[in-house]
């Protein structure tokens, strides 16, 4: 019984830590995307590459994570 609850919070645990990090990593690539609209005039398009670039850096960290 101890090691099934054991494997459960281990799983709770990557599974938090890897929605936080997709969170921050789009989070923050979006917040530097807005700011480059800002300043540069381009809006939409900087929000719009940060989100993917951050989706795409977020997704590539889970699955290090993973492995």
């Amino acid at each position: 019984m101890e090691q099934k609850r054991s494997e459960l919070w281990t799983a709770v645990s990557k599974a938090s830590t890897i929605g936080v990090s997709l969170f921050c990593s789009i989070g923050l690539c979006v917040g530097i995307g807005y700011t480059l609209d800002v300043y540069s005039g381009t809006r939409p398009w900087g929000i719009l590459v940060g989100g993917l670039l951050g989706g795409f850096l977020g997704l590539y960290s889970a699955i290090r994570q993973l492995l």
